[in-house]
């Protein structure tokens, strides 16, 4: 169970990540 609880957290995490990514990459495209 805590195995699943990390990994489901690492998965979270890469997401969040890639979301911000993709929001700065796109709002500083606008911005140009």
């Amino acid at each position: 169970m805590e195995y699943k609880e990390k990994a489901i957290r690492g998965i979270v995490a890469s997401y969040v990540k890639a979301y911000a990514v993709g929001f700065c990459d796109r709002h500083v495209s606008e911005k140009r």
